[in-house]
């Protein structure tokens, strides 16, 4: 039939929606569409309904839109489509379940490399948009070195660290997760928070706390209270000049009253400062931790009490860290050396003392040393190692001391020893 010289012919919808052969290309869809053409022949057709087929592969739909006046299908019946309708194709896919994927992991994009994630397996930190695939999780910065996963970014720290190679530094994780106390939506580490926000424990005192008391003990007490400058007080372990253990009031007062194994204890797993780049300070010799740790006792311990503290230890030292078991170590090593050389030590120094009051003061002098102990020792660098002794004695003071303490000069500078008459 032919209307005003034009063929009149069909307009349709190819629907391979259902149909799961490969159809994706024109020429596949116009082989497919060959293979139907010749079953379509006697079929009615009305616009607006719509004919399925099956195929070996799924079912095909033809939607017919137009017939412009052909009720029937013949075998010269011009078909024209107007779409062709698809399942549609997965593009980005998630590498670890192959779900769609629209997030890309931060890092990889950094080493030229594409990783799609879906939102379940994409790691995401707090309000922000970066994605980190499984291999590239960042992990929390606190200074503990923890690398417990991060899961959100300092405010305070961000301000410190904008570079982009660095601004990794200010993500932490979720045990040092702290928020604003007036809004729920910004987020700080401890440090931050506590430097900030939390004040001083001291009573009436309200001044930023922005020293953290650092005392635990071997049971596994530690404090953490905050304290401002003026109420806080550092043990200087590393010397005078270097920093040194924080202690709030509290436990400063108890350092006399406190068990010498949990002092020792504190020692151990304290932090050292750096002496040089990526060098830290060693742990206290023997004599400068008996001073520590007798500075406020009103009875000081001996070297053998102070011994026995540390070996009491022993059975908690697999559970520390491994700089605290390096520093346990080192000290007993230390220990043995001292205590194997201590009774010669203070052998040769009482004999030095009595050569020295019997040469130059004169026998009756010497009678009255009665004994002596080593009390500290000091070493620098390029100089001779100088030792404190207590020494025992009888008789008038005054006359071992010498006129302007002459006596306890020259000893000083013949022996390195510095002489205390008790």
């Amino acid at each position: 039939m032919i209307v005003d010289g034009v063929k009149p012919y069909v307009e349709f919808i190819f629907d391979l929606r259902r149909y799961t052969g490969k159809a994706d290309s024109g020429e596949k869809v116009e082989s497919l569409w060959r293979q139907i053409n010749a079953g379509l022949v006697g079929k009615s057709i009305n616009s607006g309904s719509v004919i399925n087929l099956d195929m070996p592969d799924g079912n095909v739909g033809l939607w017919i839109v137009e017939t412009n006046g052909l009720s029937q299908v013949a075998a010269d019946t011009e078909f024209r489509a107007m779409d062709v309708l698809r399942s549609p194709k997965l593009v980005y896919q998630c590498a670890e379940c192959g779900e769609y994927g629209p997030l890309r992991c931060v890092k990889c994009e950094e080493e030229k490399r594409e990783t799609r994630l879906c939102s379940k397996h994409a790691h995401i930190i707090k309000d922000e948009l970066s994605a980190y695939c499984k291999d590239h999780i960042p992990t929390c910065n606190c200074r503990t070195g923890c690398h417990e996963q991060a899961i959100f970014r300092c405010q305070s720290c961000a301000r410190i660290f904008q570079k982009r190679e660095e601004r990794y530094r200010s993500l932490y994780g979720k045990h040092v997760h702290k928020t604003h106390p007036n809004d729920p939506n910004v987020d700080y580490c401890q440090r931050c928070y506590q430097r900030q926000f939390e004040r001083c424990n001291s009573t009436g005192c309200n001044r930023p706390g922005r020293s953290k008391c650092q005392y635990q003990s071997r049971n596994g007490e530690a404090c953490g209270a905050p304290s401002c400058s003026d109420h806080s007080y550092q043990w200087k372990i590393w010397g005078p000049h270097n920093r040194g253990v924080n202690l709030c009031e509290k436990h400063q007062g108890m350092m006399g009253r406190s068990d010498p194994a949990d002092l020792v204890f504190l020692i151990l797993t304290a932090k050292a400062p750096f002496a040089k780049r990526g060098r830290r300070y060693s742990m206290p010799n023997p004599f400068r931790l008996r001073r520590l740790i007798n500075r406020h006792r009103s009875s000081p311990l001996s070297f053998t009490q102070i011994e026995y503290a540390l070996k009491s230890l022993e059975p908690l030292v697999a559970e520390l860290s491994r700089n605290a078991v390096k520093n346990y170590e080192f000290l007993m090593k230390l220990f043995a050396e001292t205590m194997g050389n201590l009774d010669s030590l203070e052998r040769d120094s009482l004999e030095k003392i009595r050569s020295y009051y019997q040469n130059h003061v004169g026998w009756d002098a010497a009678a009255q040393i009665l004994g002596l102990q080593i009390q500290d020792r000091f070493s620098r660098p390029g100089e001779k190692t100088r030792y404190r002794v207590r020494v025992q004695f009888s008789g008038e003071k005054g006359r071992l001391i010498g006129r302007g303490g002459v006596y306890m000069k020259q000893i000083r500078d013949l022996y390195n020893l510095e002489v205390d008459l008790d």
